[in-house]
């Protein structure tokens, strides 16, 4: 839909407003807690957008591990060992860290804890899931962790072409994790 421009004395109508706010940039489209070892986000990711941005506001585990994701299809995750990724950071105590690993049953979203506990958020963008081409996101994490905050920045591919509907978000070594998740789609032009 074309955006209507303004001009001086011009009166913003109702309809105006509402045309506005439908072809705003992020449309909420799915979340929740995570509670358990994994929790599933099914039938997230659609048509309807091409890319999406998916938000992790205090994530805590039980005991020490990482975050992770499968892509699901229906509710059945990926299988096999298709994940590739990569991260670099530093810690505000001057620690740098870069890591990568490559065809992982999972994918590293670049944080963890050591010890139970933790505090920090993991922002994902990820491009085309339900498109039938390989699937890739940007992932900018930070957290508490060793008595410092670190910040992580990194690459996180599918590789091979699949159409995934959905998202699993679990834990390393089976702790248990909390956090708030919320799933938006970047409206398309």
């Amino acid at each position: 839909m074309a955006i209507k421009t303004f001009t001086s004395g011009e009166v913003l109508t109702a309809s105006d407003t509402n045309t506005f706010l439908a072809n705003s940039g992020l449309v909420y489209v799915a979340g929740g807690a995570l509670s358990g070892s994994a929790t599933n986000f099914v039938g997230c990711f659609s048509s309807t957008y091409r890319n999406y941005r998916v938000i992790i506001d205090n994530p805590t585990n039980t005991a020490a591990g990482e975050f992770y994701l499968r892509y699901l299809q229906g509710t059945t995750p990926t299988s096999g060992a298709g994940y590739y990724w990569a991260y670099v950071g530093i810690s505000s105590a001057g620690a740098g860290f870069n890591g990568a690993a490559g065809a992982n049953v999972n994918g590293f979203l670049g944080w963890e804890t050591v010890g139970a506990g933790g505090f920090g958020a993991i922002s994902i963008d990820i491009c085309s899931p339900n498109v039938g081409t390989r699937t890739i996101a940007n992932v900018q994490t930070t957290f508490l962790g060793s008595g410092a905050y670190i910040g992580r920045s990194g690459a996180l591919a599918w590789d091979t072409t699949a159409v995934f509907d959905g998202l699993r978000i679990l834990s390393g070594g089976g702790s248990s994790l909390t956090g708030n998740v919320a799933i938006y789609g970047y409206r398309k032009a």
